[in-house]
């Protein structure tokens, strides 16, 4: 059975054709997309948006100075 993992990656059995493996990864990419059409808010980039952090901020957490 096909694994999807939290970084949306699709794992598929190696014992499988070509054939089969693109029909299955072409299956997940239409659920994925049906996923992302039902919650646009997920997908939409926000520009400009402030979230209160940066991305050095989340590397220097815990860290004694």
């Amino acid at each position: 059975m096909a694994k999807v993992t939290s970084k949306l990656q699709v794992t598929l059995p190696k014992a499988l054709d070509t054939a089969q493996r693109l029909r299955l990864l072409e299956q997940s990419i239409l659920r994925q997309r049906e996923r992302e059409r039902k919650r646009p808010e997920l997908t939409e980039r926000r520009e400009g948006e402030d979230r209160g952090w940066t991305r050095e901020e989340l590397y220097e957490r815990g860290r004694p100075r």
